[in-house]
């Protein structure tokens, strides 16, 4: 079915769900899309940046999925990687390769996405362990006999006595991994990440991440190992393959947007959208302002996608949204996070794993940090996600990433000041001499993670406020308040797409994306 003649769309936004919709809008014909991207470069939250000839991502992200429409969308615009790059060959990297003749070779061809073994460890008492954790003879031996001890009976008090009603997610993690386990592994992280105690934070989140894995399972997947015997139940784990642009995640859509360029579709970047005018329950007209202070206008707008977070949405429909919506709008919890990239002459510690790399680097794509006493949430290896991505092969190249609220001091220190927080915590964790250091370069970004506490148990009634609007369509990651992985967002611009490709009203399905309790990044 072809849209009606004559359509003018807006996407706000520039990011992977804003981006994917204008792609499948754009096959169709008589219509005008218009894309407005407050930054100055499309990506959103999986934008590449670049520092002293070195890119670096605001994530990084990773490219998997198990949606085939999808994986074909990333295909066409960068097909994946025929040949063996020269690090691959020289470092005897097992990857899943293309068997097309006419596959890329990231050596010569820059259209190309990579293919990498993934590797993910948490971090803590200056150690790494599997992640997710699993009861290993080495994740024993590294925690300790006493430790170990504690961990058990903990876990018999709780199978004893369970805490009921299971209300919050701190119920949820020490129910199924007892009180020690909670607190080495799960408290001290998550409330990092997210800024409140995990008894404020409703139990479904957990049920989503950890889906059924608990100490139970862990202990009877050991034990089965150890005997050697057959394991139908085997825990679940994340993927350990994933594709990956060659020059960083904003390289991929840096590549769609250039497509949608030439196929007219218009976007309009440094500009940001000030009001949208309804009446009827129909978007009439919106203005927007550049960072010129340039004024637009649109009348006649036929449909509107918004991936743009929802409390500015709200603030900026004109009639105002009722008192009730705009109160809970308000109050809606987000986090910050602060992206530290920098770069060293070396790391304090080896590559002892049988993953052979250059300069000895330590071969993870992601850490995360349970260490206490330090801030910092996650380090990511960019070496270990694109060498062309490097100034320099031979020098670890890492992103750090904190999270905080627009309040906290963090935020509101100088680049100097959070680059010095970030050199000391490497040092005092064992990571990083503190004199080896070289640059870095720091990326504030504004709510990077939508939060499911607070005011969002009344988020029901904002989402039936919204549904009003027959023609604007709340997409993605913060255009639906909702913690997206890339593929998610990606599957809300496609599902947009098609409501007003069919012009279809109802959205239910468009808000039940990546709302069930199955993890897609495990397999």
């Amino acid at each position: 079915m072809q849209i009606p003649k004559k359509q003018k769309i807006l996407i706000i936004g520039a990011g992977p769900a804003g981006l994917s919709a204008a792609h499948k809008l754009s096959q169709q014909k008589d219509t005008e899309i218009i894309i407005w991207e407050k930054n100055s470069q499309v990506g959103g939250l999986a934008r590449t940046l670049s520092h002293q000839g070195f890119l670096f991502d605001l994530g990084p992200h990773r490219f998997f999925t198990k949606n085939d429409e999808i994986n074909e969308f990333w295909e066409n615009i960068l097909p994946l990687q025929g040949k063996s790059s020269a690090e691959d060959l020289k470092w005897k990297k097992n990857n899943q390769l293309s068997d097309r003749p006419d596959a890329p070779d990231p050596e010569k061809d820059n259209r190309v996405m990579l293919s990498k073994n993934r590797l993910t460890r948490m971090f803590f008492k200056q150690k790494f362990f599997d992640y997710p954790l699993k009861l290993n003879a080495e994740n024993l031996l590294k925690l300790g006999p006493i430790n170990c001890l504690f961990i058990g009976l903990s876990y018999l008090q709780i199978k004893l006595f369970p805490r009921q009603p299971e209300i919050n997610l701190e119920d949820f993690y020490i129910n199924r991994f007892g009180k020690k386990l909670y607190q080495f592994f799960f408290k001290d992280y998550t409330e990092k990440v997210w800024g409140v105690p995990c008894k404020n934070i409703p139990k479904e989140w957990g049920a989503q991440r950890v889906k059924d894995l608990s100490l139970t399972k862990m202990i009877s997947n050991f034990i089965k190992s150890a005997l050697g015997l057959k394991n139908n139940n085997q825990q679940t784990s994340l993927i350990d393959k994933f594709t990956y642009p060659k020059y960083g995640a904003g390289h991929f859509y840096q590549t769609l947007a250039d497509s949608l360029l030439q196929a007219g579709v218009k976007i309009e970047l440094n500009t940001e959208l000030k009001e949208l005018k309804h009446e009827n329950g129909l978007i009439k007209s919106v203005s927007g302002e550049k960072t010129n202070g340039q004024k637009i206008i649109l009348e006649e707008i036929s449909n509107v996608i918004s991936t743009m977070p929802i409390k500015e949405l709200v603030t900026s429909l004109s009639p105002q949204s009722p008192k009730e919506i705009s109160i809970i709008t308000e109050a809606l919890p987000y986090r910050n996070s602060i992206i530290v990239a920098i770069l060293y002459k070396k790391l304090s510690i080896n590559n002892e794993t049988k993953i052979l790399t250059r300069a000895n680097i330590i071969p993870d794509h992601w850490i995360y940090i349970h260490e206490s006493g330090v801030d910092m949430v996650r380090i990511s290896l960019f070496n270990n996600f694109s060498e062309f991505m490097l100034g320099d092969k031979n020098l670890p190249w890492m992103s750090l990433e904190y999270c905080c609220n627009e309040s906290d001091a963090i935020w509101k220190q100088t680049d100097a000041l959070i680059i010095e927080k970030a050199k000391i915590e490497l040092e005092k964790m064992g990571l990083a001499n503190y004199n080896d250091f070289i640059t870095a370069k720091v990326e504030k970004i504004e709510k990077s993670y939508p939060a499911y506490f607070g005011s969002y148990a009344e988020f029901p009634k904002i989402k039936e406020y919204l549904d009003k609007f027959t023609n604007l369509f709340p997409t993605g990651r913060n255009g639906q308040h909702k913690y997206n992985n890339m593929d998610h967002s990606i599957a809300c611009g496609f599902e947009a797409a098609n409501l007003i490709i069919q012009n279809k009203k109802d959205k239910n399905f468009l808000w039940s994306i990546n709302t069930d309790t199955e993890y897609q990044e495990k397999k």
